[in-house]
């Protein structure tokens, strides 16, 4: 199946899932957070969180809160932005 066939809701479950495990980083148990290559805290440390960036790239809202630092990550979100854009279905 296409992705441009699936669901809305199931679209955004699927970046989603994709962004966190691509972005989350490496836990620090000391910290009790993700931490980033960058030394930065991950925003993506949940599934909602994740949703929550993928629901404002696939509207094209992107407010900038959260945004991925890796090459993988950057696929994810040049997809999600692509695959859905402001306006369809």
């Amino acid at each position: 199946a296409q992705l441009t066939h699936l669901h809305p809701v199931t679209q955004m479950i699927l970046f989603g899932a994709m962004v966190m495990v691509f972005e989350q980083g490496v836990y620090n148990p000391h910290l009790q957070q993700y931490i980033r290559s960058s030394g930065a805290p991950s925003p993506f440390y949940s599934m909602f969180n994740s949703m929550y960036w993928c629901m404002t790239t696939m509207t094209t809202v992107g407010y900038g809160d959260y945004f991925p630092e890796n090459g993988l990550g950057y696929i994810t979100g040049i997809m999600a932005a692509v695959r859905f854009p402001s306006g369809s279905r």
